[in-house]
């Protein structure tokens, strides 16, 4: 059967807001110089969905539970406006053997540890509202029923047979670092470097072109590109500031 979860109720993404995904990047050019880079946030969200898609049957594997056999990710995503209580998150389909996921529901039914774990995390306290049952007998329940927690409840049984073998944090840090090696899937994004002017001591960021565009057109002849526009920065009045 198939069944619809988004990374909200199965975690193997976090978003974008304080998250590895979101951190500062820098990339060096060949002068040494770090530059940050700028990128629009949908075109973040689009790259990471195309990084995550290209590893699905991987995502599967390391999942390693037994019922699952399959994800299908959507390629729409959703943010909010903002981020006080809730991320972005995208969509996918679990294909699941229901009778083998019955089994391995009915094989915790006593298991202290799993009770323990729903407790923990599902729990109503101050300032979180669970949807998810806190313990076994409702979310099986919920599970055997098509309850109406039932989305919420198959997403805790299959966060916690994974996090048995391998945590979804760990899934993650694996797509995002695959991200990054792949050249951030195509994701279109400005280097700006941080400049100051020695007269007036202000700094302010600029891309490689627009350092270019000043320099060439005070440089008396000179040639400067992404490979020596260091050199030029003293004709134009500025000095290059490293940003840590």
């Amino acid at each position: 059967m198939n069944i619809q979860l988004n990374t909200n109720l199965l975690k193997i993404f976090t978003g974008t807001y304080a998250t590895l995904w979101g951190e500062d990047g820098y990339q060096e050019d060949n002068q040494g110089a770090l530059g940050y880079m700028e990128f629009d946030s949908g075109a973040l969200m689009n790259s990471i969905i195309e990084a995550y898609r290209d590893n699905q049957e991987e995502i599967i594997q390391d999942m390693g539970v037994s019922f699952v056999k399959s994800i299908n990710i959507e390629s729409s995503w959703s943010s909010p406006k903002e981020y006080n209580f809730s991320t972005d998150t995208f969509d996918f389909t679990l294909t699941i053997d229901n009778y083998g996921m019955i089994k391995a529901l009915d094989d915790l039914d006593g298991d202290q540890e799993f009770q323990g774990w729903l407790r923990d995390n599902f729990t109503d306290r101050d300032g979180f509202w669970s949807w998810t049952p806190s313990n076994y007998n409702d979310l099986s329940y919920e599970i055997k029923n098509s309850g109406d927690y039932y989305e919420q409840s198959i997403g805790a049984l299959v966060t916690y047979l994974t996090d048995k073998k391998e945590n979804l944090s760990d899934i993650e840090i694996k797509m995002w670092e695959y991200w990054q090696q792949n050249g951030y899937y195509g994701m279109e994004y400005t280097v700006l470097y941080s400049l100051q002017n020695k007269e007036t001591s202000e700094t302010e960021d600029y891309s490689t072109e627009a350092i270019l565009e000043m320099v060439n057109k005070n440089s008396g002849g000179l040639v400067y590109d992404s490979d020596n526009w260091l050199e030029g920065l003293g004709d134009i009045g500025f000095e290059y500031i490293k940003p840590f």
